[in-house]
């Protein structure tokens, strides 16, 4: 029996906090069990010339007996996970028994003839398909398991590829702690195996405090550390590219793929340097399409995108306790902005908004720092947002600063629009 990998563009459900993983009755995907180990978690990584591939295998159990099944002989695993849409997914590897067995690459329309949501004339131990990506630019993944057999462990392996991030003469990626992790569980731990081609200088992690184990025979790296819903975790790599530009080439089964990579050229930009406060004000489950991981992660990279070397910054982000980046602003470079999301990376959101002490610990800190522009990033919606009342909260706030504070607000697409003021 093959198994099938498919990329069916069919419009799927958004899983905002983590991953979804669950055992249901085949047939019956309206009675789950959440209670699924996820276990012998093992992300593999190696460069492909200005790529990552990530190569993620994971073994997934059920020992628990469920009232609500009545036939555990045709007990199905579904994995639903999210992913930013320049990742590149080729290959699902399945072990039955003894042997391991490679899925096909099955074209839209050869699929959908094959395959329903609803019923199949017959099951396959491994398929996974791809939704079409959401708005706010991530891709859901569905992976299905037939059968489960309880107290034994199902074991698969992923490949994909991701463009690497390049600062600073390194290259990063970000591990996959989001899509394995669960609100009720998932993964508890994962083993990070770093393959390099010549002797580099040893990769490091942002958002983990973990060393890393050197295996000179292997040419690897290795490091374990333990994972939970709302981490982020990215590998930092030494970069291949030494000079103004980097042309690759490698191979992948019967094709050869070439690569080339240019910096920008440099430019004396006219540029007046800014003096910017971030106030993160996010509660979990008032935005759609987002989450905490894919918050911090956008807005780290659009601060390297949009800000330079001139500018200063500083972030406070609302938790059970405020966090913040420093005491005071810091120049805009690539290892002051890693070392300013450090406190932030790796706690929890939380279902409430802490807009008050935020905004007041914003103020202490732009009339103790002396003046600074804000910008308050938010999805409060328990206020009113209409008449006098939303005016007087407006004025309000405006007038816990200085006047010549120059304030931003960004609506995280709310569940209820954010209407403010307009000056």
């Amino acid at each position: 029996m093959k198994i099938k990998l498919f990329f069916l563009f069919a419009v799927a459900p958004l899983f905002l906090y983590g991953a979804s993983i669950s055992i249901y009755e085949a047939g019956y995907p309206q009675h789950r069990d959440p209670n699924v180990h996820v276990t012998d978690v093992v992300d593999e990584i190696s460069l492909k010339g200005v790529y990552v591939e990530h190569k993620l295998t994971v073994s997934f159990a059920y020992d628990f007996n469920s009232w609500f099944f009545k036939n555990y002989n045709e007990l199905e695993l579904e994995w639903r996970f999210q992913t930013p849409t320049n990742l590149i997914m080729f290959d699902l590897y399945y072990w039955t028994a003894d042997s391991v067995k490679r899925a096909d690459v099955l074209d839209r329309w050869t699929a959908e003839m094959m395959f329903s949501e609803k019923s199949s004339p017959y099951r396959e131990p491994a398929i996974m398909n791809m939704s079409p990506p959401s708005r706010d630019g991530q891709t859901t993944y569905t992976v299905r398991l037939f059968p489960i057999v309880r107290q034994k462990k199902q074991q698969i392996m992923i490949r994909y590829l991701v463009p690497a991030t390049a600062t600073a003469g390194n290259l990063r990626t970000w591990l996959p702690v989001n899509q394995l992790t669960t609100s009720d569980g998932g993964a508890r731990e994962l083993k990070v195996v770093y393959h390099y081609d010549s002797q580099l200088d040893e990769p490091f992690l942002i958002g983990e405090e973990a060393g890393f184990d050197h295996n000179p025979a292997d040419q690897t790296y290795e490091t374990s550390f333990d994972i939970s819903l709302g981490d982020f975790v990215e590998l930092v790599m030494p970069s291949p590219i030494e000079d103004k530009f980097f042309l690759t080439t490698f191979s992948g089964e019967t094709e050869n793929f070439y690569q080339l990579a240019i910096y920008p050229p440099e430019l004396e930009p006219d540029y007046t340097p800014r003096k910017m406060l971030i106030l993160i004000d996010y509660n979990r489950i008032n935005s759609q399409g987002i989450d905490g991981e894919l918050l911090l992660a956008s807005l780290k990279e659009s601060i390297l995108s949009a800000f330079t070397e001139q500018d200063s910054l500083a972030i406070i982000a609302g938790f059970d306790e405020l966090a913040f980046s420093g005491e005071g602003f810091v120049p805009c470079t690539v290892g002051n902005v890693d070392q300013m999301f450090l406190p932030i990376f790796g706690k929890s959101f939380w279902s409430i908004n802490f807009t008050q002490e935020l905004l007041q610990a914003g103020s202490a800190f732009i009339k103790q720092n002396k003046g600074g522009e804000v910008l308050w990033i938010t999805n409060r919606n328990d206020f009113s947002q209409s008449g006098d009342t939303a005016e007087k909260y407006a004025a309000m706030i405006r007038n816990l600063y200085p006047a010549e504070t120059v304030f931003h607000a960004l609506d995280l697409e709310n569940i209820k629009p954010l209407i403010f003021w307009e000056d």
